[in-house]
């Protein structure tokens, strides 16, 4: 067994060595959200018990991502690759008084995979400045969650969870800084658009949410997005055989 594990290794040492560079990419960084109907559709929940002045605590504000990418080298301009990454948000209904509570809690991911294109088109001292295209699909889930609670008498509380699948594209420009020994740090800005589709049940398709008008509600990731990072370039390497066999 042990003999066939070297062997694997030395032909994926010999592949690496043929000329494949590849770049590893791990980032974190800051998106806004548009999300304009599920911004009315917690307004609407608002409105809907107005009489005991809920009041919309948070609604669905820009926040932390993480992203993960590996890119191959078509050329020292070029590169190719695939990306996934994360995304959360949400919005919250809240009052609370001696008498009760009210709340409803509307959180929000998704889970992006896709491909990208980068192309270094300047380079000078340590930096490496790109323009890049990423586009693919996104997974999100919205959880609602509500509950109505008078002290001391009862409490009702619901929730239900909506699916959808959308598409993507992001253009952004941005560089690389050298920190030496195959590592960079990573900088750029961007926009994403959204090609969002309706919200439904997770386990009916056909059952969607709808707002106050009756209308199928959106998820929209649309917004700008800063990513910082660090990258690991794994350059040619040459596999040294004994000749024993030994590596």
């Amino acid at each position: 067994m042990k003999n066939y594990l070297k062997i694997i290794l030395i032909v994926l040492l010999a592949q690496t060595s043929a000329g494949q560079n590849f770049k590893i990419g791990l980032n974190t960084g800051y998106g806004t959200y548009k999300m304009e109907d599920l911004k009315q559709f917690q307004s609407d929940a608002a409105e809907y018990y107005s009489m005991l002045n809920v009041e919309e605590v948070q609604q669905f504000p820009g926040y932390f991502n993480y992203s993960a990418s590996v890119e191959y080298s078509l050329s020292r301009s070029n590169l190719i690759g695939i990306n996934a990454g994360y995304y959360t948000t949400g919005g919250r209904n809240h009052v609370a008084d001696y008498s009760g509570e009210y709340y409803m809690n509307i959180p929000i991911h998704a889970y992006s995979l896709g491909l990208q294109y980068r192309n270094v088109f300047m380079t000078f001292n340590k930096f490496d400045l790109y323009a890049q295209i990423k586009g693919g699909i996104l997974f999100s889930a919205l959880s609602i969650n509500e509950s109505f609670a008078i002290h001391k008498f009862d409490s009702i509380s619901s929730s239900y969870t909506m699916v959808n699948n959308s598409y993507f594209c992001e253009p952004s420009a941005g560089f690389f800084y050298s920190l030496g020994k195959s590592f960079s740090a990573n900088f750029s800005l961007g926009y994403q658009f959204d090609f969002k589709d309706k919200l439904h049940y997770k386990d009916n398709k056909d059952q969607v949410l709808t707002n106050d008008d009756d209308e199928p509600v959106y998820s929209d990731w649309s917004g700008f997005r800063i990513v910082l990072g660090l990258a690991y370039d794994i350059f040619k390497i040459k596999a040294k055989v004994n000749h024993d066999g030994t590596l």
